[in-house]
């Protein structure tokens, strides 16, 4: 947990806002293991993308391989990502999602 509010500490000190990114869930991985990845993220980060959730039921069509995506998931997750910079509000202020 130490770890983890220094990295905070040390994003927040090298930009405006901070956004953390989930890691994004891999074609045959178990259901929750991409929550366990970033349990902790989760709770010291105010803001997270959360591009787990956004992955979880890709069929394998979506997939290149095993751990990576084809192009148009990326572009996907880059629109949804930008998205979410307009229309959320910093730590305690309302989120719109």
């Amino acid at each position: 947990m130490e770890f983890a509010l220094k990295l905070r500490k040390a994003a927040e000190a090298a930009a405006k806002r901070v956004i953390w990114k989930t890691t994004t869930r891999a074609r045959d991985e178990s259901p929750d293991r991409w929550q366990r990845t970033d349990l902790l993220a989760r709770r010291v980060f105010p803001e997270n993308f959360d591009a787990a959730f956004l992955t979880s039921s890709l069929p394998k069509e979506e997939y290149w391989d095993a751990s990576h995506f084809r192009a148009p998931m990326y572009n996907k997750l880059n629109a949804a990502l930008l998205r979410r910079r307009r229309t959320c509000k910093h730590a305690g202020a309302s989120v719109k999602t």
